[in-house]
């Protein structure tokens, strides 16, 4: 079999590069290139190949796969795999696999950290040259006894739950299929009432969309805030940015490419999208990508999607 690794070598140990040549015949595709004049589109052995999405724009398009004969998988360097037409692979029998779960704790932490800048007013003070101020608008809030409520309660919601309970906050949460016994459930309304941080941390779609109303931003509590690691588009942002400077909320916190703090007024923090960006999670990304070449060379598949 050959197997064509989209990536760089340097990322993989020496003894990974060992377990993936006992599977076939290795060739590395080191930089962005067009797929569609990839070497993989000239032979017609028996191949699988694993893509970094980085270095194909996020783009796997089915003509690219019209022209790579005999693919007998696509091993992504990703959890998403939105990207790849699953239904087309289906139809050719190419099993497409992903990296589940990798960077579960270093998001959970990241949000965690996000709270605590919140709470302690961190982009306030950013944005006063960290000068001394003893007024309210720099006064913040322990976060012990408080309430934070998690909008999901999958690998990172409970991690994250977790993490919040062994800092003496009281957690409850609302979950649309999971139950967990040792954390309070409560339905959205209360939910968005009752809390002073909400996490959401539920896959995205249309429905979970629909999750975060006006109506619930509304009646949330004027020192409550919005700490999110799975971006806006799920909420109404302008509102909640113009509740944050009317101090009608506490803060938000969220992720954002090429953004800057002083774009917005009030206790609102902007980072870019570093929760997941730690050694320790993208070696776990690298071990567990390894692991399904292993399994697809091996007829044992893991990490399937489709």
């Amino acid at each position: 079999m050959e197997i064509y690794i989209i990536d760089k070598k340097e990322n993989f140990s020496d003894e990974q590069i060992k377990r993936i040549e006992k599977c076939g015949k290795v060739m590395f595709i080191e930089e962005e290139h067009n797929m569609l004049e990839g070497a993989y589109t000239k032979s017609n052995e028996e191949k699988m190949i694993a893509i970094n999405p980085d270095l194909i724009g996020w783009e796997l398009p089915n003509n690219v796969l019209d022209k790579i004969t005999n693919l007998k998988a696509i091993c992504l360097m990703s959890t998403s795999y939105s990207y790849v037409d699953l239904e087309y692979c289906k139809n050719r029998n190419i099993v497409v696999t992903n990296v589940p779960n990798y960077s579960t704790d270093s998001v959970a932490e990241y949000a965690v950290f996000l709270m605590l800048s919140i709470s302690r007013k961190l982009p306030i003070q950013i944005k006063g040259a960290w000068k001394e101020n003893f007024t309210d608008e720099f006064c913040g809030m322990q976060i012990k006894g408080k309430t934070a409520a998690i909008l999901g309660l999958g690998h990172i919601g409970e991690r994250l739950a977790d993490i919040l309970k062994g800092m003496g906050i009281n957690v409850i949460y609302w979950s649309k299929n999971t139950r967990n016994d040792k954390y309070i459930y409560k339905e959205l309304d209360e939910i968005f009432k009752e809390a002073d941080f909400i996490f959401p941390t539920f896959l995205i779609n249309d429905e979970t969309k629909k999750i975060i109303t006006d109506d619930r931003i509304n009646s949330m509590k004027n020192n409550a805030s919005i700490i999110t690691i799975v971006g806006t588009d799920i909420f109404n942002k302008d509102l909640v940015l113009e509740k944050v400077k009317n101090n009608t909320l506490y803060g938000l916190a969220f992720e954002n490419s090429n953004d800057n703090i002083n774009n917005y007024e009030g206790n609102v923090l902007v980072t870019s999208p570093y929760a997941w960006y730690t050694v320790d999670s993208l070696s776990n990304c690298i071990e567990i990508w390894v692991d399904s070449i292993e399994g697809i060379a091996n007829n044992e598949f893991i990490n399937t999607v489709n």
